[in-house]
């Protein structure tokens, strides 16, 4: 008799845990979306703060353009003007959940300008992939890579009157690549 309860007992927990799992999984990809909508929204403002709080000291910002970044030179950029954006919204965003790391992956539009410009340098569509680790301090980016979803012209920099994906006005789009020299073509996040 005892046997059959502990028996019981054991496939009764058995069958809990992965409905259990599948509720905090999917708790955690709520989550996640909501961190990624709030970098946006930071980085669009600039907001050193809550940068801080969701990037982690090790981030590796690695722009549509190959220009990586740490965390300090990246909100350091967007905090002291150097160059801003419109705000991100990311679309169509997928999260996989790997114990304390998390992937998102989707697209968002960026428009970004250079300080002192009206004009945007950057307005293209971007892929995107996160990767999210729990910390004790919670949820925080340690990696973002960023992918036009349209051919950029060479350099990565949009120059006025371009499209994204194509050439404006005869322009070839020759510009400087952006490795360690924040003033140049190095806007697409």
């Amino acid at each position: 008799m005892i046997t059959r309860i502990l028996t019981l007992s054991l496939l009764a927990l058995a069958l809990a845990l992965p409905a259990a799992a599948a509720d905090n999984q999917a708790a955690v990809e709520q989550e996640i979306l909501a961190l990624d909508k709030l970098w946006g929204e930071a980085a669009a403002k600039g907001d050193a703060a809550a940068l801080n709080r969701l990037l982690a000291d090790n981030l590796h910002h690695v722009h549509a353009t190959g220009r990586i970044e740490g965390k300090a030179d990246y909100i350091d950029s967007l905090a002291s003007g150097m160059r801003r954006h419109d705000p991100i919204v990311p679309m169509k965003v997928k999260v996989r959940v790997y114990g304390d790391t998390a992937v998102s992956t989707g697209r968002f539009k960026m428009v970004a300008y250079r300080q002192g410009m009206d004009k945007p340098m950057v307005n293209q569509v971007n892929v995107y992939t996160h990767v999210w680790v729990k910390t004790p301090q919670g949820w925080q980016l340690t990696v973002h890579q960023a992918t036009a979803d349209s051919p950029m012209p060479m350099g990565g920099q949009m120059k006025p009157g371009m499209t994204p994906g194509g050439m404006g006005h005869g322009d070839m789009g020759h510009g400087d690549m952006g490795h360690g020299d924040m003033g140049h073509g190095d806007m697409g996040h």
